[in-house]
């Protein structure tokens, strides 16, 4: 864990994470994740594999879900965001 002297935000808190993990780990990767994030069992995994297998990617990300929705991935989400109109009480569900 690292203790900053002030709260830096988000961002920039997970900038001083990698600058720290690059400077004093060696990793091979870097994985940000939030502590509220549900993944699968073997998620990293299949991040790793993908990566390893093509040397011309330089960052990649799963699908990203929506917990109280596992069929609805975040484009299917902004879709609906998208239909609704100004003054629609009646949200997309």
């Amino acid at each position: 864990m690292i203790k900053n002297k002030e709260n830096y935000g988000f961002a920039e808190g997970n900038n001083i994470g990698i600058r720290f993990s690059l400077n004093n780990l060696d990793p091979d990767y870097i994985l940000l994740l939030n502590n509220d994030t549900v993944v699968e069992k073997n998620f990293l995994d299949e991040l790793v594999k993908n990566g390893e297998n093509n040397k011309e990617i330089g960052i990649l990300g799963p699908k990203i879900y929506l917990y109280d929705k596992p069929r609805c991935n975040l484009e299917c989400r902004m879709q609906n965001i998208l239909e609704i109109k100004p003054g629609d009480t009646n949200r997309h569900q």
